[in-house]
């Protein structure tokens, strides 16, 4: 029986699951611990030593899980983007789930200030909140009227909105309230043909 099997009391026959169950929660340790690295010091405090030293590791060991740093830079990103739910009140609309997806996004690019520089990298980041949110947005507006080119330009609209308030918040020296109260104020302009009532209304545009 192998170490790992000898460790966990695994039989022969289930050892393999345990150590593939083991990679896997040791990735995710990985994963989050670099994700705090670079929330105290941005990406640039991310590093394979650095990263090594705060788990404990050889630094060949975090090459077992990623090829690189852009892959673990990746696997952050993804890490960050793939959890993040659109917290909405239960019967809200296609205009209200715009409003909120807008303040999740500009939420967590506050959070993670070094998310924002990689969704500002082209072809980096493609997606801003979990699949299945994402899923239901489309579906949202896709119910209001909108046609498929429709729908995703009102994400992508309101994602650049959201983005570029954020930056705001990040890059310069803008009180967060001065910026929410614009987004807020920008996102009424934008959304303001969008309702259940008139279901073939397009978005504003910005």
């Amino acid at each position: 029986m192998s170490q790992c099997g000898n460790e966990r009391g695994l039989t022969s026959e289930n050892c393999r699951f345990g150590c593939l169950l083991e990679v896997m929660i040791a990735k995710t340790e990985l994963v989050h611990a670099a994700i705090a690295l670079a929330d105290e010091g941005g990406l640039d405090g991310v590093s394979m030593r650095k990263l090594a030293k705060s788990l404990d590791v050889s630094p060949m060991g975090i090459y077992h899980h990623v090829n690189d740093r852009d892959d673990l830079l990746d696997e952050m990103a993804r890490t960050i983007t793939g959890t993040q739910a659109i917290v909405t009140a239960e019967g809200e609309g296609a205009r209200e789930l715009l409003v909120h997806y807008a303040f999740t996004v500009l939420g967590s690019l506050c959070s993670h200030p070094w998310l924002l520089h990689m969704v500002m990298t082209p072809g980096r980041v493609h997606q801003l909140v979990a699949p299945n949110d994402m899923q239901r947005l489309l579906d949202a507006l896709g119910a209001a009227g909108l046609d498929a080119d429709q729908c995703r330009d009102s994400v992508l609209g309101v994602s650049a909105l959201a983005v570029g308030s954020a930056s705001f918040v990040v890059e310069s020296d803008r009180c967060r309230d001065d910026v929410v109260h614009a987004l807020e104020s920008a996102l009424r302009a934008m959304t303001a043909g969008l309702t259940d009532e008139a279901p073939r209304a397009r978005l504003a545009q910005v």
